[in-house]
């Protein structure tokens, strides 16, 4: 009888620590704790929207040079999915549409040097003159985005350019 309150008092005691560690980390284990509570979360598709939108402004030339004739919005959302930020991502692009490269080689050599500054370093170009322009552009592009009603929203390129689907 011993022997198994011991057990039991040994077992709530190394689950009580992982209990506490949460409380005192900020954790909720309730239905509730998963939820934000400041505003809204961001919509799933909100760099498959910034990436469409930027696509339009390219226009097709400057989209199949930068992209390589791959489809610019996969492209993005890969690119995104691999951790590149909406900034980063513009700024890799401007100076890839300057040095003729597609932006998956700059992306590429930005994981090769260990970021924009080492891609920046290689060029010998200035990084905070490439930083504001891409700030400036992103915050177009967001304005852009936010004017477009949801349901105009698709995966495909070729949406975003006016041409429908047929029937």
């Amino acid at each position: 009888m011993k022997n198994t309150l011991a057990f039991a008092l040994t077992v709530l005691a190394l689950c009580a620590a992982p209990a506490a560690a949460q409380v005192y980390m900020g954790a909720e284990a309730s239905p509730g704790g998963l939820l934000r509570g400041d505003g809204d979360p961001p919509p799933k598709n909100h760099l498959r929207r910034f990436a469409g939108v930027y696509a339009v402004q390219l226009g097709t030339a400057a989209a199949y040079s930068l992209f390589g004739g791959s489809e610019p919005v996969r492209e993005l959302l890969s690119l995104g999915e691999r951790g590149f930020h909406r900034q980063e991502l513009l700024t890799l692009a401007e100076l890839a549409r300057e040095r003729g490269l597609t932006l998956q080689e700059a992306a590429s050599l930005s994981v090769k040097t260990g970021g924009l500054e080492g891609v920046f370093r290689v060029y010998g170009l200035d990084l905070p003159f490439y930083w504001r322009r891409a700030g400036g552009l992103k915050t177009m592009l967001d304005a852009a985005e936010a004017a477009l009603p949801p349901e105009e929203v698709s995966t495909s390129s070729a949406a975003f350019a006016g041409e429908g689907t047929f029937p």
